[in-house]
């Protein structure tokens, strides 16, 4: 080593000597102050090569300088960022086992060393809004949205954080900001639907259930969602009929006739179109029509409500009888139209209608009340009592109940939709099975 190094310095002063030769003699050098300097020609060549050395040497200095305060900073960007992520993992798994303090401390410390860790706000928010705590919850997630406008999670929650401080519009807002992002996604679009529907407002309920329906889904679920678009249709008919607006919800209740002809709240809707009309025989006729299509005793109910308060109990009458031909043994209907005989105190028919109905295997309360009163009528004080006795030993009674057959919820009010499950076209009648 120390042999090549003289080798090449022998070399190079051999060189400069040749070039000296080469170029004898001396150059002026003027400098500032009319002062000028001669010097060899040599002396030139070899002061701008070691000026050129120096300046070349100084730019890589800097340069190596700049990488290593780079590497450095990067370095403390990368123990930062892994201590960062480390809280992070910490109070998500804290978050996972439902210890949400542990869960906050952790992602409050990673929020302090990284203040726009957009993870860390979305899930420091979420705990604030499962503590009721809306208005720093927003903060939070307002903050993760700043920092990554992208994240759907976070507009989601946001939304969520909106609605459940009542500022409906703004989370309406945040939903349709997440949608222009993700225009299939169900759970904005289902959200958007819900929040409409619970503020009554029917029609846009059901402009965003036609977006849900566009969405591709399973032939089950696009059949549940195919028949809520329906229930929206028929509760917007009900506004339109409240606010007589016939027009329209006679057009919207005929659309859901055409829609599926078992709907029995559609029916019931035009029928009560055509009574604010002053078109009582139209509505009698569709509700016979409509009781033959979906055998639904309702259409009974109503019909037997509309031809006694137009004088014309016969009508109600001949339509149990014309059903009861179809179907004689049916006790949901003569249990009916025996209530209807002693309404209209035809206490002979009542009786022979009523005491045809077998009652051994079943509770049935309100057959048991009539009959006793109609024992009562015809003087027969002793089985009047044998039967206030049955019916008092029962202690589920129910007044001709609605029930819902979807979630078996009861009623004695008629309703388009149950309360309950919130499922529309569910109300029937089943005294065989709940009476």
């Amino acid at each position: 080593m120390f042999f090549r190094l003289f080798f090449f310095l022998v070399v190079f002063v051999a060189l400069i000597a040749w070039i000296a030769q080469l170029n004898p003699g001396t150059v002026q050098i003027a400098l500032p102050g009319d002062y000028v300097q001669e010097a060899s020609k040599i002396s030139v060549m070899l002061g701008s090569a070691v000026f050129g050395s120096l300046v070349v040497l100084l730019g890589l200095s800097v340069k190596a300088t700049g990488e290593y305060f780079h590497n450095w900073k990067s370095s403390r960007n990368r123990q930062k960022d892994y201590k960062v992520q480390s809280l992070y993992s910490k109070g998500l798994n804290a978050l996972l086992s439902r210890r949400f303090d542990v869960a906050a401390a952790n992602f409050e410390k990673a929020l302090a060393l990284k203040p726009n860790h957009a993870d860390s706000l979305l899930r420091l928010g979420n705990i604030y809004y499962k503590d009721g705590d809306y208005a720093e919850a927003i903060k939070l997630h307002q903050r993760a949205r700043n920092v990554d406008e992208e994240n759907i999670e976070v507009l989601f929650a946001l939304a969520m954080d909106y609605e459940d401080s009542r500022r409906t519009e703004d989370a309406l807002q945040s939903l349709e900001d997440l949608l222009e992002k993700d225009e299939g996604n169900l759970r904005a679009l289902t959200r958007i639907r819900d929040i409409h529907q619970r503020m009554g407002e029917f029609e846009k309920a059901e402009e965003a259930q036609q977006r849900v329906l566009k969405l591709n889904m399973p032939a089950k679920d696009k059949e549940a969602e195919q028949q809520r678009l329906m229930g929206l249709r028929y509760e917007t008919g009900r506004v339109m009929l409240e606010a007589g607006n016939l027009d329209k919800a006679k057009r919207l209740f005929k659309s859901l006739v055409k829609m599926d002809k078992d709907f029995v709240p559609a029916y019931l809707g035009l029928g009560e179109v055509h009574l604010e009309e002053g078109e009582s025989a139209e509505a009698a006729s569709l509700w016979e029509e409509a009781y033959k299509a979906t055998g639904s005793i309702i259409f009974l109910h109503r019909l037997e409500d509309l031809y006694l308060k137009l004088g014309a109990p016969a009508k109600i009458i001949n339509v149990y009888k014309t059903a009861l031909l179809r179907n004689p043994k049916d006790s949901n209907l003569n249990f009916f139209l025996g209530k209807l005989y002693f309404r209209l105190e035809m206490v002979d028919d009542a009786f022979e209608t009523l005491s045809s109905i077998d009652s051994s295997n079943r509770q049935f309360t309100d057959l048991h009340k009539l009959l006793a009163n109609l024992y009562m009528r015809r003087g027969s004080c002793q089985d009047a009592i044998s039967e206030f006795k049955k019916a008092l030993a029962y202690s589920d009674q129910h007044i001709v109940p609605y029930r819902c057959g979807n979630c078996d919820y009861f009623s004695t009010d008629w309703s388009g939709r149950c309360p309950r499950c919130g499922k529309w076209n569910s109300y029937d009648i089943d005294l065989d099975k709940y009476c």
